[in-house]
């Protein structure tokens, strides 16, 4: 018995050591109502809990513990908060998506036509065009609206999260849509969100070998890998080039600055001997050796090369997370969208 009592002291005790809990209440930013089967949870993650009928969560941050937590629901706006302290009860205000009025039903053929073409539009710059987008499914298509206007925008809404079966990959996900916008003329687009992975198909599906397959070959052409990487100082080791828009070569000490013990960020720079690019965004243009082909004028093709931009300092971690709002991506690595991702429990 003394054995028994002495084996349960010690695992609560390690169990308190490790587990960093945060709890707190979710509520209607208009009503103050308390809202029941809220998700709190790590956008690109497995991880995640609800909320009971009280509104009332208790999650555990221990695994992510850089990482901002989101709180999604249906017919609301997302919230990410950055967890300082895990000691106080947190309360989180969900603003209702207002928009859940404007849906229009098509009736007539030619306006299921354009439902049908503006849907397509929608998928192929959400989902992307990879080999992996044509094998992902969006379940629920009947709860996003799209909305086309004259000026050449596609804007689309979703109440409910936009539910995904990668085929390709072999997930299930749930993805929080905030924001659409895609310009139909240029191809220019924005979209805001979070994503939540709900079904591992690997762990019981017989095509259990090819998701693993396609999910290495993914997982070495993402952003998640990139920055990886460059937490371990290994961009070289794995045959990456970053320079800047001046043709510069940028070694690992010029792009990263350490901040504590945890924390790294991608520098923001200046170009103090060029005054015409005053005020330009910090522009890094990385490529891998051994995939670059070159023009006949000797100059790098471009579908070689990714482009990021960045106006201030970007936070990253060792799993792999960075703060995406803080980067614009153009070129390869930004063609990888919504049916590329991997969680990054990967």
């Amino acid at each position: 018995m003394r054995r028994f009592f002495s084996v349960v002291i010690m695992s609560y005790l390690c169990i308190s050591a490790f587990a960093q809990i945060i709890t707190g209440f979710v509520f209607d930013e208009k009503t103050k109502r308390k809202l029941s089967n809220a998700i709190v949870y790590f956008d690109g993650t497995f991880t995640g809990t609800g909320t009971d009928k009280n509104g009332h969560f208790a999650f555990d941050i221990s695994k992510y513990p850089s990482m901002p937590v989101i709180i999604s629901s249906s017919g609301y706006y997302s919230v990410r908060i950055d967890v300082v302290t895990t000691e106080k009860p947190i309360q989180i205000y969900l603003k209702p998506k207002i928009y859940v009025s404007l849906k229009i039903e098509g009736k007539s053929k030619e306006e299921q036509k354009v439902k049908t073409e503006n849907l397509k539009l929608f998928k192929s710059t959400f989902l992307g065009k990879t080999y992996n987008a044509r094998y992902c499914e969006i379940i629920n298509e009947d709860d996003i609206i799209l909305i086309a206007d004259e000026s050449d925008t596609l804007k689309a809404f979703a109440s409910n999260p936009i539910l995904i079966y990668n085929k390709a990959l072999g997930y299930k996900a749930s993805y929080y849509l905030d924001e659409f916008i895609l310009n139909t003329k240029d191809e220019t687009f924005f979209f805001s969100g979070s994503i939540l992975f709900n079904e591992d198909m690997a762990t019981k599906d017989v095509n259990s070998q090819r998701y693993i397959k396609k999910r290495e070959d993914a997982y070495l052409k993402s952003r998640t890998y990139f920055f990886r990487l460059l937490w371990e100082n290994k961009l070289d080791l794995a045959g990456f080039v970053v320079k800047n828009v001046l043709d510069e070569d940028l070694g690992y000490d010029k792009i990263v600055i350490q901040k504590g013990d945890t924390g790294k960020y991608l520098k923001h720079f200046e170009y103090p001997y060029h005054p015409e690019l005053k005020g330009f965004p910090s522009t890094y243009i990385i490529f891998r050796e051994k995939e670059v082909f070159y023009d006949s004028w000797g100059r790098l093709d471009r579908s070689c090369i990714t482009e990021f931009s960045l106006q201030n300092d970007v936070y990253f971690d060792r799993n792999g997370y960075y703060d995406s709002a803080e980067i614009t991506f153009r070129g390869k690595l930004a063609n990888q969208r919504i049916a590329d991702l991997l969680p990054l429990e990967n």
